[in-house]
């Protein structure tokens, strides 16, 4: 049974950081970065370390030292999931709500590709089979559906096509980006583990975590709310790919008197048009990363 630690640093430019984890002792530990990820021209970057449960429990110790630019900065980590830097999350600017849904028609399936909310025309949508862009011979058209501000692409597939558990996706084009959304007929569920610190640290905001894993193929979305149901402003960091599944993580900051108060924190996380939600409160018994699994 092991405990996730993570190191969260933020705020900074240019891009090049590195996360190195040690033990007590010195040694050196295996743990995951990930991409960094730009809002407001500054930079937010996680690492997350898996330790045994029984050294965690014992009040072992793990460092994470953090070199920016050549210039080194240490963080001895106290809590399941605390924050290098007390600075608040970046903006995040709404995209456009992309849904993709396979529906059966005889010996074909339609997939389905929905763009809502859009703040600008949208000139193309791209399909990809298993990465590859699909030819131009495939059968689908952009139409508009209930409005300028929504379309729908539909790309038609052989039912054995679909079969083979070939992975579609959808790219849709937003200020400079592409928002991307999969389905396939091979789909494995994440496990789902909210993060928290152990205690409230000494800055004005507390940094909560959500950490997907295991899933297939990786679209995959988190959202936020408050106990009033307010969706929040958080980061998504990009997934990262080990043994043929998924794990990502998105981080939220709160402000320390409302996390002080025991104000409960929902995590939603959107997988192939299924949700499973997990809340989180300081009041909340800290999840680790056991054999608790979650099914559809």
């Amino acid at each position: 049974e092991a405990v996730t630690v993570g190191c969260l640093a933020s705020g900074f430019y240019p891009d090049d950081l590195t996360f190195t984890w040690k033990d007590a002792s010195g040694k050196a530990l295996t743990a995951v970065q990930y991409p960094p990820v730009l809002n407001n021209n500054r930079y937010m970057e996680v690492s997350l370390l898996q330790v045994q449960r029984a050294d965690w429990d014992s009040l072992a110790s793990f460092r994470c030292s953090v070199d920016h630019a050549g210039v080194p900065q240490n963080v001895t980590v106290i809590g399941l999931f605390m924050s290098a830097l007390s600075s608040p999350c970046p903006e995040v600017i709404n995209p456009p709500v992309v849904t993709l849904q396979p529906m059966p028609n005889g010996d074909t399936y339609s997939l389905i590709c929905m763009i809502e909310d859009m703040p600008s025309k949208l000139s193309s949508v791209t399909w990809k089979r298993n990465g590859v862009e699909v030819a131009q011979q495939k059968t689908w058209e952009i139409s508009p559906a209930g409005g300028s501000d929504s379309l729908i692409s539909v790309l038609k597939v052989d039912k054995t096509e679909w079969e083979s558990k070939s992975v579609y996706s959808c790219e849709v084009p937003h200020l400079g980006t592409t928002i991307t959304k999969k389905t396939s007929s091979d789909t494995v569920a994440p496990v789902v583990f909210p993060l928290t610190q152990c205690n409230s640290g000494t800055g004005e905001a507390v940094t909560v975590g959500c950490l997907a894993s295991g899933f297939y193929p990786d679209d995959l979305t988190f959202t936020w709310k408050d106990a009033s149901g307010k969706a929040l402003t958080a980061v998504q960091y990009p997934p990262v790919l080990n043994n043929n599944s998924d794990s990502v993580i998105s981080v939220l900051k709160v402000d320390k008197t409302d996390w002080e108060s025991k104000s409960v924190f929902s995590c939603e996380v959107a997988h192939l048009g299924r949700t499973i939600t997990k809340k989180t409160s300081s009041g909340t018994v800290l999840l680790t990363l056991s054999h608790t699994h979650v099914s559809y």
